[in-house]
């Protein structure tokens, strides 16, 4: 993800998650981080003072993968679950990634992926397939977020979150 909106997404999420804290009683948040592996990062591991960050390429299919298992430690009726993805979009694993959404879509109440756009990044096939994803399921969001100022923020949040 390009670096010069990380400070603004985090702290976006950060709001997102004192939101949702404030309205719900029991809820957790998990967080996968992934280059070519995927890995669980705590709260601090991804926000805190010294950030951690991976090397470098993107395959989403491992990352969804990750999160594929993750959901599996919570059970469907006792847990409404949300998985949410923000990225460059810079993998070339579009359809295989898109099976794997296709596949844990059932037991999500949300699935979403925000393509922040770095201005050379980005798997066109993948970046379609999820737009695609998005007009055929209800409970599936995109949004591409080209700028990093709050205001474009704020914009994509409420294209994922539509009052319907």
């Amino acid at each position: 993800m390009f670096t010069w909106s990380l400070n603004v997404i985090s702290s976006k999420l950060i709001d997102f998650k004192a939101l949702l804290s404030a309205n719900y009683d029991d809820i957790e948040f998990r967080y996968i981080v992934y280059d070519t592996k995927a890995y669980e990062f705590s709260e601090e591991q991804l926000f805190g003072r010294h950030p951690k960050f991976l090397g470098g390429g993107t395959s989403n299919l491992v990352g969804y993968e990750k999160a594929e298992k993750v959901l599996q430690e919570y059970n469907y009726e006792e847990w409404n679950k949300f998985v949410i993805g923000i990225g460059d979009a810079g993998a070339h694993d579009g359809p295989a990634t898109v099976e794997v959404l296709e596949r844990i879509y059932p037991q999500l109440q949300y699935l979403a992926f925000v393509y922040a756009d770095n201005g050379w990044w980005g798997d066109e096939q993948f970046i379609a397939s999820m737009q695609d994803l998005a007009s055929r399921k209800q409970w599936v969001g995109y949004a591409h977020l080209q700028k990093s100022d709050q205001k474009s923020i704020i914009s994509a949040l409420r294209s994922l979150f539509p009052r319907r």
